[in-house]
């Protein structure tokens, strides 16, 4: 699939965004940048190098194929990420916890909802996403 963004975020590679079926569904240029400010608050906020694995757009098959899947989730239009944050400690990526993530996200004010205590038994992700709100909804 080829990429036709405007602008190069260091930390958001081609292809990274769209729907995992190859339909060619995408996110927002508003999640992408977002994300990549998270990614330089985490690295801040942590002192440490930091990468993200990250899920966004979803078609509705999609989404209607994934579990635990909400039916008017934020990731059908592209508003919302899954992600699995790691920073490097001088020798190895190590698995930042979702519990750690949450709590930076909430309080850097980017985000409209942040969850991650539904997946800590499952995926262990943190789910982030741009609803509309002055507060997060954290679940």
């Amino acid at each position: 699939m080829t990429d036709h963004r405007l602008v190069e975020l260091p930390n958001i590679v081609d292809g990274e965004g769209f729907c995992s079926c190859g339909c060619g569904k995408d996110s927002t240029p508003e999640l992408l940048i977002t994300l990549q400010a998270s990614v330089f608050l985490m690295a801040r906020e942590r002192g440490k190098r930091i990468r993200v694995f990250w899920y966004g757009a979803r078609c509705q098959a999609k989404n209607q194929a994934t579990r635990g899947h909400a039916d008017r989730s934020l990731h059908l239009d592209g508003e919302a990420a899954d992600t699995h944050w790691e920073e490097y400690d001088g020798a190895r990526w190590v698995k930042i916890p979702s519990q750690t993530v949450a709590a930076i996200m909430v309080g850097s004010g980017l985000w409209g909802g942040v969850g991650w205590k539904k997946y800590e038994n499952t995926t262990k992700h943190t789910h982030l996403d741009l609803r509309d709100g002055k507060n997060p909804v954290i679940w």
